[in-house]
């Protein structure tokens, strides 16, 4: 006779679950009994472990994702919209805040430049009709309408202008000539707007020996009042002998010139062989005066360290040809009232 055994409800469920439970992953063995099931009255614990990644066939997982065409957008080839820069610009523009003004001007004409500046600023100005120029400049920041006249002053140079203060005008002159049509008038140190005629105490060293400091000139119509008198000289040389009488005048004559009291203006060498290109040097210089120059001369060749210059760089021949009449002319000269330089 069988026997049959009858399992109560609660058990039969408790059985079923522990049968479909996955036996927890290696993170979690810690904390599960390892064998018998969960412990009496307590809920057993549902765990998922994922599956493993199928290998691709040459070993190694290929975990990069997958990688997509790329996108090509054909352009016109064109970088610069020349519709839109055909467009005419207004040539000056001013942006004004509270006390702050930001320049930009792109190729205008220095005169518009000084009417802005001046509008701003409410100043009266006049502008001499032989100042012309374009100017270009771009402020990165606004500024204070205290920087706008030495702004302008900058602008003014490059066209070889400049800004002169007289009475309750400003006057915009050629920078040459600027002494003697200027009416100005000297004053002690400097710390203004404006150009002007600075007097500049001496402390250390004479007004001869600072003459003489290389590199140091005085301005184009500095002397007001005293006309200079200018002197173009040219030598011309023998053949293969140019070269020889540059040096000499890079490395001695021009600083003696300067030495004795005398002012350059330029050096040039004629362009075209008929004229004497490779074998003639003109230069012009200034003097107070036909006298002066005269005696500069005198004190120049008697000094002796110009004695030693030309012997040295004479020991082949003389750098100029002969006689001396032919080869050194001198012309003295004065500059007409309509002279960019006097």
């Amino acid at each position: 006779m069988r026997k049959l055994w009858f399992l109560p409800a609660s058990a039969l469920a408790l059985t079923l679950l522990g049968a479909c439970a996955t036996a927890p992953s290696d993170e979690n063995a810690a904390d599960m009994p390892t064998a018998g099931g969960p412990p009496p009255g307590e809920t057993p614990r549902l765990t998922a472990k994922p599956l493993a990644p199928t290998a691709p066939a040459g070993g190694g997982l290929d975990l990069a994702p997958t990688a997509k065409p790329p996108l090509v957008v054909p352009g016109t080839g064109n970088f610069i919209d020349t519709k839109a820069a055909a467009k005419a610009q207004p040539p000056t523009q001013t942006q004004a805040g509270p006390g702050e003004v930001t320049l930009n001007f792109e190729g205008a004409d220095i005169r518009d430049v000084v009417k802005v500046v001046f509008e701003t600023l409410k100043e009266n100005y006049t502008v001499d009709p032989q100042v012309q120029g374009e100017v270009t400049v771009q402020t990165s920041r606004p500024l204070a309408k205290e920087a706008l006249l030495p702004t302008l002053e900058t602008m003014l140079r490059m066209s070889n202008a400049v800004l002169v203060r007289d009475g309750g005008i400003y006057r915009i002159i050629p920078a040459a000539g600027a002494v003697q049509k200027g009416s100005l008038v000297p004053r002690l140190g400097g710390g203004k707007v404006g150009y002007g005629v600075r007097i500049v105490p001496l402390r250390y060293v004479s007004a001869a020996e600072w003459r003489q400091i290389d590199g140091v000139e005085v301005a184009a119509g500095a002397k007001a009042g005293k006309p200079r008198v200018f002197e173009m000289r040219t030598y011309t040389t023998p053949e293969g002998k140019i070269d020889p009488l540059h040096a000499r005048f890079r490395d001695h004559t021009m600083k003696l010139f300067t030495k004795h009291g005398m002012s350059h203006l330029a050096y040039w060498t004629p362009v075209d062989a008929d004229k004497g290109a490779g074998t003639k040097l003109i230069y012009i210089l200034a003097h107070d005066s036909k006298e002066a120059g005269l005696a500069s001369f005198e004190a120049f060749r008697a000094d002796p360290d110009w004695i030693k210059a030309k012997t040295e760089s004479e020991k082949d021949g003389s750098l100029t040809i002969e006689p001396r009449s032919e080869g050194v002319k001198s012309v003295y000269m004065t500059a007409t009232d309509f002279s960019p330089i006097q």
